[in-house]
């Protein structure tokens, strides 16, 4: 179900990203063919531009239906561990932790760029650093959970350990943003362009998250329903 439920965010996120975001990506990609409009010899695009906008509702799909896969998987691991009583704000809880991790501190540490902006040659290691940040997140986020439970096994108080986890937490991403690489290359491109190409892509992901973190979160809170009612019929 989950993958259904990640597959259904993905359309939508997809959709959303064709009727905002493409609008501003032809406007990139406008820029970036007059760059090398005077060049001889200039490869045509492996991909046509209408295609690639016919695709975007499929990729988005296929990726929202892998991170919800990975969200199912990260709830049964994570879900017995969380004091949490309600499933609803269990789920809420670990998507917008998953969502902070994986797509807000990557976003802002390697901000999107669209077409025409900065080299070429460094994409592989926009990427490889991109992937690197996400992964420092990730770990960033297992580790202060880790040390909360260790808080808490230790008699700490709610808002003392709450606001230490808070303290803890701004103080290791501050960190982090500091000494990963920065990738903010805008070099040929408006800055207002730059800026609504990535205002939109942040949509996207917010609202590929959101669609996926509450419809996990429905469909668990429906099936704690259902168990209960089984139960008393009992």
């Amino acid at each position: 179900m989950s993958l259904q439920r990640g597959l259904a965010a993905g359309l939508l996120a997809g959709l959303f990203a064709l009727l905002v975001g493409e609008v501003v990506l032809e406007q990139a990609v406008a820029i970036e063919r007059a760059a090398v409009a005077d060049q001889a010899h200039v490869a045509p695009p492996l991909v046509d531009r209408a295609v690639q906008r016919a695709l975007v509702p499929v990729s988005t799909a296929i990726v929202g239906s892998a991170i919800g896969g990975m969200f199912g998987v990260a709830w049964m691991g994570l879900r017995p561990r969380m004091r949490e009583s309600s499933d609803w704000r269990a789920s809420l809880k670990l998507g917008g932790c998953a969502w902070a991790t994986v797509a807000l501190f990557p976003g802002l540490v390697h901000p999107a760029t669209p077409p025409a902006a900065g080299a070429a040659g460094t994409i592989g290691a926009r990427a490889t650093w991109f992937v690197t940040t996400i992964g420092a997140g990730v770990t960033a986020a297992l580790v202060l959970w880790r040390w909360a439970r260790s808080l808490d096994r230790r008699g700490w108080r709610v808002l003392a350990r709450r606001g230490a986890v808070v303290a803890a937490t701004v103080l290791l991403f501050a960190a982090l943003y500091v000494l990963l690489p920065a990738g903010r290359e805008t070099v040929g491109v408006p800055a207002p362009l730059v800026w609504d190409f990535r205002v939109a892509t942040f949509a996207t992901q917010l609202l590929l998250w959101s669609a996926i973190t509450v419809g996990f979160g429905l469909l668990t809170h429906r099936a704690a329903q259902r168990g209960q009612a089984h139960g008393k019929e009992a």
